[in-house]
């Protein structure tokens, strides 16, 4: 004869069958933070001034536009890709840089250390996020 199973029983099994994978996954997001810290101190020079500050002090300026409009409703804000946006350096100088318009080898580090944060976490490298329109931004730049 069978017995019939509680709810409450089959999710503590599934639970405890499950419990290395959820030790892999919390071990996993231990690695990724520690990955991000370590990417937060690579150092870049101000473009400007020259002077050598690490990510986490500089801030990420998000840009967004706006869609063309259809049929003559106003279009959708968007955001633009994160290697399309810019940085404010955290000296006295805090001069605003488009990304696409840095010297080849800067835009390239920079670059290479946010793909290596992975796209949903490269924004924590830097110390805040700042949001604003992609023209507002073009007109700030150096």
């Amino acid at each position: 004869m069978k017995v019939k199973r509680t709810l409450e029983e089959i999710e503590w099994e599934i639970s405890k069958d499950n419990s290395h994978v959820t030790a892999l996954l919390e071990g996993l997001e231990i690695l990724e933070k520690e990955k991000i810290a370590f990417l937060r101190g690579t150092r870049f020079p101000c473009p400007d001034c020259g002077r050598r500050s690490t990510l986490s002090k500089w801030v990420f300026i998000k840009a967004h536009y706006r869609d063309a409009p259809l049929g003559g409703i106003e279009g959708d804000w968007r955001e633009k890709r994160l290697a399309e946006c810019g940085i404010r350096c955290p000296t006295k100088c805090e001069g605003v840089f488009h990304i696409p318009k840095l010297a080849p080898y800067k835009r390239g580090k920079l670059l290479k250390v946010m793909e290596k944060a992975g796209p949903t976490r490269a924004v924590e490298l830097f110390k805040c996020v700042e949001e604003m329109e992609e023209e507002d931004l073009l007109s700030l730049c150096k």
